[in-house]
């Protein structure tokens, strides 16, 4: 666990323009955020400044919102139509988007695969799987690199189809662990545990009836979501000939009540809002904002995944390194990391 976070931590490097040093910068900022809140070896608090609201940490959800929603709306504020959005009208059909889909099918297939692993692995959750498939493998393996974040068909593609893979996969440490692998399944194991259902593998055979509801409902909801999203294609783009004037309130209404819904607090809401003001600082200065993201969802997961290699390496009375490299599937991911490593220094130099 701890080397697949790290890998997450490369990927930064895939994410970033001309300027690195103001990508690193993202990037600390993110660990930084990742640090408040509690150690979680020691319980000390941590740049708490005596909150209690600060005390569980800043939520992944917040951060995002505030980072990638208000940001955006804010740094649009004042904007005229054509300035904030740049809308090409061109015909989009389905022929259209299942010739792309069809010309990058192993973009796709590896995707795909990205996904689903990250989804199995407990806690992980979907962005590192986006970010590893967008930067690690279709900015990495495009022939033209330098049209990402300008709507190239592949990122789309490859962001997309990771996110989709991980919903399913993700189910599977619940059912079967009682693990929840993102935090939308913690919220559903919630819901469950609510109810008296206890999760985990007596689940298929005492409560049949939920488990399969779950296999059932995931297979209906790709059908679902293909059928939607097949006749919706050539609408969907639609939204962007609307005033911008009209989308900024309406988008920051409905971030706030999503900032407020995970935790029912309105702290959530007033970090979303912060956080938002300095993202539209950071979009002033061209920071980008997608390694900020990285930081602060990988940085709790190598923080405690370091402390409890270095915990059970001692009590093993081993070296850390030894620790880590005892078995083939940590040497194996730490070859891995390199060749991840190698792989994202050639591509900045094929960008540059």
């Amino acid at each position: 666990m701890f080397f697949v976070s790290m890998s997450g931590l490369i990927i930064i490097g895939a994410l970033t323009g001309n300027n690195i040093y103001k990508s690193l910068f993202a990037a600390l900022f993110g660990l930084f955020l990742g640090t408040i809140g509690l150690d979680t070896a020691t319980a000390t608090e941590r740049f708490t400044f005596d909150s209690v609201n600060l005390r569980a940490g800043i939520g992944v959800v917040p951060l995002v919102l505030g980072l990638f929603c208000f940001a955006e709306m804010f740094h649009n504020i004042g904007k005229k139509p054509n300035e904030a959005i740049q809308y090409k009208d061109q015909m989009i059909t389905r022929m259209t988007v299942m010739k792309d889909i069809i010309k990058h099918k192993f973009l796709v297939v590896k995707a795909g695969f990205i996904g689903t692993c990250i989804g199995l692995l407990p806690g992980v959750g979907t962005t590192l799987a986006v970010f590893l498939s967008y930067g690690g493998e279709a900015k990495r393996s495009s022939k033209h690199p330098e049209t990402f974040e300008k709507g190239n068909t592949e990122g789309i593609i490859a962001a997309e189809t990771a996110n989709n893979a991980t919903v399913g996969s993700a189910l599977v440490p619940l059912l079967a662990l009682g693990v929840p692998g993102s935090p939308t399944t913690a919220i559903i194991a919630g819901a469950l545990i609510i109810h008296g259902i206890i999760l985990g593998p007596d689940l298929f055979v005492n409560r049949p009836d939920v488990a399969y509801s779950f296999l059932y409902g995931m297979l209906f909801t790709v059908v679902a979501m293909t059928i939607i999203g097949a006749f919706g294609i050539k609408y969907f783009s639609y939204i962007l000939k609307i005033n911008i004037k009209f989308i900024i309130p309406v988008v920051l209404v409905f971030a706030l009540f999503g900032a407020y819904s995970i935790r029912n607090s309105l702290f959530d809401v007033l970090i979303a809002i912060v956080i938002g003001i300095l993202g539209a600082t950071f979009k002033k200065i061209d920071v980008p904002l997608a390694p900020a993201i990285i930081g602060v969802v990988l940085g709790p997961l190598i923080e405690t995944n370091l402390v409890r290699s270095m915990t059970i390496a001692d009590a093993q009375q081993k070296a850390l390194w030894q620790y880590l490299l005892s078995t083939p599937l940590s040497i194996f991911l730490l070859c891995m990391l390199f060749i991840l490593l190698i792989a994202v220094v050639k591509m900045r130099k094929k960008t540059s």
